[in-house]
């Protein structure tokens, strides 16, 4: 039998981003030269994967997971690091959400 572990209003809260200030803009989301070149574009990234993968990378050492709409990120957050990649801004407007397995689907393969 599931619980419980979060009230709705708490799951809310976990699903986006809180604000953020500028000790944590600088802290968390500076890229370094090896981030740089694991989101390089030589991969076949594009735009929009690469700073979708700058915002994930950055945000799971700063609330230690990634909410699940990537695209609600702090705007200043955006801002560096579409500067740092030399991505248009607008590149992260996707509303898509991260696909995590459910409790239902945990450690079962698809189509079971």
């Amino acid at each position: 039998m599931a619980t419980r572990v979060f009230a709705d209003d708490e799951l809310e809260r976990l699903r986006g981003f809180p604000e953020i200030n500028r000790e944590e803009l600088i802290r968390f989301f500076t890229l370094t030269p090896a981030d740089v070149g694991f989101i390089d574009p030589g991969r076949g990234r594009s735009p929009k994967d690469r700073i979708g993968l700058a915002v994930q990378l950055c945000t799971l050492p700063w609330l230690g997971f990634v909410p699940d709409d990537v695209a609600s990120a702090p705007p200043a957050a955006v801002a560096r690091l579409s500067e740092r990649l030399q991505i248009p801004i607008g590149e992260l407007r996707f509303t898509g959400r991260v696909n995590r397995p459910g409790p239902a689907t945990c450690g079962k393969s698809p189509g079971i």
